[in-house]
């Protein structure tokens, strides 16, 4: 999971990008936050905002948003780690 939003995330969403940025930007290095928007019950219709952005859904901002959408197996483990409560491991 690290290793993806890292590599997938981490140049929008870091804490250095956190503190030079002034609003909507997710520091995805805070882990309360990360668990903030990974919580299905804090997006909408019970989906998180990190799962709803990754696979594009409607409602939702694509992300990456400046590069491809991430692969089917990302998305896969990312939605894995999300429905076993954001476990912070």
């Amino acid at each position: 999971m690290l290793p993806i939003l890292k590599q997938q995330c981490y140049s929008c969403h870091s804490a250095d990008k956190y503190k030079t940025e002034t609003s909507n930007t997710l520091n995805m290095e805070d882990f309360a936050s990360l668990k903030y928007y990974a919580t299905p019950a804090n997006g909408r219709d019970n989906v998180s905002y990190l799962v709803g952005n990754i696979r594009h859904a409607p409602g939702f901002q694509p992300m990456p948003k400046d590069g491809q959408k991430l692969s089917a197996c990302e998305i896969a483990l990312i939605q894995a780690w999300v429905d076993a409560g954001a476990p912070n491991k």
